[in-house]
C-alpha cells in the first residue's frame, strides 16, 4: 500500500486566484512568502506511494496541474519531499 509523503513544490511568483483561507482541500496547502526580495509560492500535497522517487512524480505531476490552474510559471523552482 506504501506511505504518505509530503512533497512541496516552489514557484517563482504569486497566484493570480489566491484561495481564500490558503487550504485547496485536506492534503493540499498553498502558501505565498518573499524571500530575499522575490515573491515565491509553496504548494504542499500528501502523496501515498511506494518509494520517494514515486512519491516525488506523482506529487510534481499532481501540483503542475494546480499551479497551471493558478497561473504560476510552468516551472517550479524546487521539489522537496519529506516521510
Amino acid at each position: 500500500m506504501g506511505k504518505t509523503w509530503g512533497v512541496a513544490v516552489e514557484y517563482q511568483g504569486v497566484p493570480v486566484e489566491y484561495p481564500e483561507d490558503g487550504s485547496i482541500d485536506e492534503r493540499v496547502e498553498l502558501a505565498s512568502m518573499t524571500v530575499d526580495g522575490e515573491s515565491k509560492t509553496r504548494i504542499t500535497a500528501s502523496v501515498a506511494a511506494e518509494t520517494e522517487e514515486q512519491a516525488r512524480e506523482i506529487g510534481a505531476a499532481g501540483i503542475a496541474e494546480l499551479a497551471r490552474s493558478l497561473r504560476l510559471p510552468a516551472e517550479p523552482v524546487r521539489v522537496l519531499v519529506t516521510d
